[in-house]
């Protein structure tokens, strides 16, 4: 990954993490809760994300990255259980509103 490539897609990653037409609490504007990044193959999503995640890590909390080879990664349950599990252990000990469901299946 080279310093300076990929512009466009920094400058719209920039204006979507700022957006001001997001929510306001309490006289803060925030940001859409979240973004997909969807790309053609070779495109280079994953390293704009792994390169996103490391210098950004104050705007991305959690990813996951799906392959057209490996078929559990791209299911919805996985999908979700990768980002409620990263979203979890970023809680802090003793959150409260948290409960755990054990799984039906």
């Amino acid at each position: 990954f080279h310093d300076g490539t990929r512009q466009k897609f920094w400058d719209k990653f920039d204006a979507w993490s700022t957006n001001t037409m997001g929510s306001t609490v309490e006289g803060t504007i925030q940001p859409t809760a979240m973004g997909i990044f969807v790309a053609q193959g070779g495109a280079g999503k994953t390293s704009i994300v792994c390169q996103l995640a490391k210098i950004r890590n104050d705007a991305v909390v959690a990813t996951h990255l799906c392959r057209h080879d490996y078929a559990s990664r791209n299911d919805a349950r996985t999908i979700i259980r990768s980002l409620c599990y990263q979203l979890a252990k970023m809680a802090p000990a003793g959150i409260h509103g948290f409960r755990y469901y054990k799984s039906r299946h």
